[in-house]
C-alpha cells in the first residue's frame, strides 16, 4: 500500500442499541476509534426510485490501513458524507490494508 495515496482522514463508525429511563429502545452510531487516513476512490453510480423519488447512489472503493475489529455492519464518515460498507475485504488475507466496498447517497448505513 502506498501511503500517498491515503489523503483523506475518515471516521468509522458502529451502530450502537440503548435504552432509556422508559425503557425504549433507540439507535444511533457512535466512533470506531480514532480518525484514519483513507483513499476514496469513485467505482460507479446510478439513479433509483426510492419513496417515489428518485434518488442518486454512488459507489465507492476505500482503502486503509488494516484493523480489527472493522466489518460491512460499521459505516464510515467523510466531511458530513456517510458511506455504507457493503463489503471489507481483506487482501490477500496478510493484514496489512483493508478494502471496503461503499454506497452513499441511498441509505444512511
Amino acid at each position: 500500500m502506498r501511503l500517498g495515496k491515503l489523503d483523506k482522514r475518515v471516521q468509522f463508525e458502529q451502530r450502537i442499541t440503548t435504552k432509556d429511563a422508559a425503557g425504549q429502545r433507540s439507535t444511533g452510531w457512535e466512533p470506531l476509534g480514532v480518525p484514519r487516513w483513507a483513499a476514496i476512490e469513485p467505482i460507479g453510480g446510478r439513479e433509483i426510485l426510492a419513496a417515489s423519488q428518485v434518488v442518486g447512489e454512488v459507489t465507492h472503493r476505500v482503502r486503509c490501513r488494516f484493523f480489527d475489529g472493522l466489518t460491512a455492519a460499521n459505516r464510515l464518515v467523510y466531511r458530513g458524507r456517510v458511506f455504507d460498507i457493503q463489503h471489507a475485504i481483506n487482501p490477500r488475507e496478510h493484514g496489512i490494508e483493508i478494502e471496503l466496498l461503499c454506497k452513499e447517497g441511498a441509505t444512511d448505513g
